[in-house]
């Protein structure tokens, strides 16, 4: 069984598969859609990827940069609206710019704005991409 944070099932690391595919990168994810989180963990941990930290809004994404190296991650996922009324992806813009001041962890701009907007990762993928593909492009970001 998984341990619960934030309202979501995030499985313990006994549970991980690493058998399908990837390199079980530990990634932080940042993400204020619960929905959207879930489906992210399950995706990932399918691929064999491990949860390092999780934060749900923007003030937890600010706590979790401001400790970042604890993590011992190699990628952040990031959505870039952190607020359901927001579209300019600012949150995810200001979360990235402290994320490269205290670290050169890869970062995943994961978001339904469009790519234009979402500029703020070393990588764009869109929300509405087809399942598989974050774990996909997390597998073979270059190390």
């Amino acid at each position: 069984m998984g341990r619960r944070s934030n309202g979501l099932t995030m499985p313990l690391p006994y549970e991980y598969n690493s058998s399908n595919m990837g390199f079980n990168e530990r990634f932080i994810l940042i993400d204020d859609d619960r929905r959207d989180a879930q489906d992210i963990f399950n995706e990932m941990t399918s691929a064999g990827h491990v949860i390092a930290g999780y934060a749900s809004s923007y003030e937890e994404g600010i706590n979790l940069v401001s400790e970042i190296d604890r993590y011992n991650a190699s990628v952040i996922i990031l959505d870039g609206n952190l607020n359901f009324h927001r579209e300019d992806c600012g949150d995810g813009k200001e979360i990235a710019r402290l994320i490269r001041e205290k670290s050169g962890i890869k970062i995943v701009a994961h978001s339904s704005s469009k790519k234009e907007i979402a500029n703020f990762g070393d990588i764009f993928v869109a929300k509405q991409a087809r399942y598989g593909t974050l774990a996909e492009v997390v597998s073979a970001i270059p190390r």
